[in-house]
């Protein structure tokens, strides 16, 4: 179980590369995390009450997409009224785009590509501010990430 200095993330991407990354990250800076490739998957630990403190789930997943995922997830936070910040991550950077998804349910944004230090800082101010839903573009950028490898992988 993840303590308040241990963020305990679900992350839901395909992209193989992108879960490795996730991967390094988590083992390199005091992250706990599970992984999922799909949305299913991702769902049904929700459900079964893992405990998340933050989301992050790519927008176009095989299946249901993560927007799709993030709604079912707010209405059984809703159902057991919790609050836990839902990130979008995704290549689709514009506004519109960023205005959808919150529109749809997520807190904040993430864009692809990021930098790690852009994901810490995205981490870092969940942890911190877990009601603070600001929708700014602080922690978004257009820098790439390593694609370099605590982490649960259950993406087979």
């Amino acid at each position: 179980m993840a303590t308040p200095q241990t963020p305990y993330l679900l992350i839901v991407d395909d992209d193989l590369s992108l879960q490795a990354v996730f991967k390094y990250i988590a083992l390199n800076f005091n992250i706990k995390c599970r992984i999922f490739g799909n949305a299913e998957d991702a769902l049904e630990a929700v459900v079964k009450s893992e405990p998340f403190t933050q989301i992050y789930l790519d927008w176009r997943l095989p299946g249901m997409s993560g927007l799709e995922c993030a709604q079912q997830i707010r209405k059984i936070h809703e159902e057991r009224k919790q609050n836990i910040p839902i990130i979008a991550v995704t290549a689709y950077a514009s506004q519109s785009d960023r205005d959808e998804c919150i529109k749809l349910g997520v807190d904040d944004y993430l864009s692809k590509p990021f930098t790690v230090g852009q994901f810490l800082d995205m981490v870092s101010h969940w942890s911190n501010n877990p009601d603070d839903a600001v929708h700014d573009s602080e922690h978004t950028g257009h820098t790439t990430y390593s694609s370099q490898t605590s982490c649960s992988d259950s993406s087979q």
